[in-house]
Parts: C-alpha cells; sequence; structure tokens
C-alpha cells in the first residue's frame, strides 16, 4: 500500500477502520488507524489463536479472524513486521475502499501509470510453488543468544 494508493481509494492515513470494515474495529482495535497497519505498527502479527492452513486458504475465515482478535499489543506502541496478516488487513481494506478487487485497483492506480503489465492474483492452480512462511520468532526466541542466527 502506498500514499498513492490511498489517495486513489480516497483515504487518508489517519482514517479509522470503523466505517469500511465495522467488524474490525472489534476486541481493541478501533483506534487502529491506516498508517498503523502501513507502519506495521498494528500489533496484528499472526493469528491468535493460531489458523490452520486450511483457515489461511479460506479468505472469508482469515479475515474473520483477524476481525474478532485482539492486537498483540497497544497498536502504535511498538513495530513488528505484519508478514501473515498484512495482506489480509490490505486486501480487504483496498475493496471496501475504492470498490474495486485488489488487482483491479492496483491495475488502475499504477499499472497503467508505471506502464506494468502482469497481474497481481496467483492462479490456485500454481500456489504449491510458492514460498513457504514459517511462523514468526516468539519474542523470547527472538533475544536467545543460543540461537547463532541472533548472536552479536
Amino acid at each position: 500500500m502506498s500514499t498513492c494508493s490511498l489517495s486513489a481509494a480516497r483515504w487518508t492515513s489517519t482514517r479509522h477502520w470503523r466505517g469500511t470494515w465495522p467488524e474490525f474495529g472489534a476486541c481493541g482495535k478501533n483506534a487502529i488507524t491506516v498508517s498503523k497497519v502501513i507502519a506495521h505498527r498494528a500489533g496484528l502479527i499472526t493469528f491468535d489463536p493460531p489458523l490452520s492452513t486450511a483457515d489461511l486458504l479460506d479468505w472469508d475465515t482469515a479475515v474473520e479472524a483477524l476481525a474478532a482478535m485482539r492486537p498483540l499489543w497497544e497498536p502504535g506502541s511498538a513495530y513488528a513486521y505484519h508478514s501473515l496478516t498484512f495482506g489480509f488487513i490490505a486486501g480487504e481494506l483496498v475493496p471496501r475502499a475504492s470498490g474495486r478487487p485488489v488487482g483491479r485497483f492496483l491495475a488502475d492506480v499504477h499499472a497503467v501509470r508505471l506502464e506494468l503489465h502482469g497481474r497481481c492474483e496467483r492462479p490456485l492452480a500454481s500456489m504449491d510453488r510458492g514460498l513457504r512462511v514459517r511462523a514468526p520468532l516468539t519474542p523470547r526466541r527472538a533475544c536467545d543468544d543460543s540461537d547463532p542466527f541472533h548472536k552479536r
């Protein structure tokens, strides 16, 4: 998501989600702004409770779980990359705000202007060729000196 995308969707970075995705505002998420999501400061780095692979592949199940969960920390108070949830959040925000599917929105806003050709959507038939994503490190593990990747 970019400021160009926000502008094209007639959104500002300080706008709250309540009016566009009311369910998302549940469980302490009503103060989350678009800018907190873009900055990966929303406190939603993973699904809590965790989702199965089948549930992660079911869009409606995943976004319903995300809307129902409580942030893992006070939104805006910390940063952690939202690798597992960002696509669901942006993928739900863009169509609700712009009235267009994500692929169409990106094509209209960015691809034409930048003379890009291709597609954003990935056919389900090629999903087995995708990158495997591992569960995020827990805070304790990330600071564990016994892990050679985290030694100074």
